[in-house]
């Protein structure tokens, strides 16, 4: 007997979640849930919209015709284009090379390290082209315009010389930007929200997992093994129990005042 009791305490517990409940639980939590959202939201949107500097993009695009084996004829094969598109990755980590982020600096008196302007710029080429697109964040968008057009012309010079490329040829100046690249006010904004919302539905989840208390015979016979022989209902301390009791005192009270006792 006590060998079978020993054996029916040690068996291990099995950790279940009823995501019935725990839909319920979130669902009995959902204003404050939601009133989380909206607070990270709105934290993330003054901080997104009042403390951190806007940023301007302005973006150049070179067309670059690499020396071909087929000059004499005029016509461009297959190969070429391969070799051409192949060449573009070269050309994109020439942009970001020492001597042209030092004659753009020099070039334009700019206060600033060829660290910081080369974080400042990204060079892409499309897939099957030769176009190399410039782009240069600055959160003066005068600045940022001039940077891009001195840094393609820099860049044009270096593909001619070092690259030994046929020629370089513009294909759009850069212009003058009106609005900010960055930050995005309302994606940052959306994203609080949602965030705020994932830390609250995280914390009644895990609240409701580590939450051992009983609150049902049903939770007697689950977590202890123990049947439920009886249930007393709690009347003292409910709250219609304690309404009565108040709505009594002040009917009491007013009888006193009126010298009904």
């Amino acid at each position: 007997m006590e060998n079978q009791t020993e054996h029916r305490y040690s068996e291990p517990e099995e950790n279940t979640i009823d995501l019935r409940e725990v839909f319920f639980v979130l669902r009995r939590h959902i204003w404050v849930i939601l009133a989380a959202g909206i607070i990270l939201g709105a934290c993330v949107f003054i901080y997104t919209r009042f403390f951190v500097t806007p940023e301007y993009q302005s973006t150049t695009k070179v067309y670059v015709m690499p020396k071909t084996s087929s000059t004499t004829s005029g016509d461009i094969t297959n190969s070429d284009l391969t070799a051409g598109s192949q060449l573009t990755k070269d050309y994109i980590q020439l942009v970001k090379s020492r001597p042209v982020l030092e004659t753009v600096i020099a070039t334009l008196n700019l206060d600033m390290t060829t660290t910081e302007l080369s974080d400042s710029i990204t060079a892409e080429a499309p897939s099957d082209t030769r176009i190399l697109t410039i782009n240069v964040l600055n959160p003066n968008p005068v600045t940022a315009r001039d940077i891009a057009n001195v840094l393609r012309d820099q860049v044009s010079q270096q593909l001619t010389a070092v690259m030994n490329a046929d020629s370089v040829n513009t294909v759009e100046d850069a212009s003058l930007p009106t609005t900010p690249a960055t930050p995005n006010v309302m994606k940052n904004t959306l994203l609080g929200f949602l965030i705020g919302i994932v830390i609250a539905c995280v914390f009644y989840v895990i609240q409701f997992m580590y939450d051992d208390t009983l609150k049902s015979p049903d939770d007697v016979e689950q977590k202890l093994g123990l049947t439920t022989l009886a249930v007393l209902p709690a009347t003292e301390n409910s709250k219609d129990e304690k309404r009565r009791q108040k709505k009594i005192s002040k009917d009491a009270f007013h009888k006193a005042k009126e010298g009904k006792f």
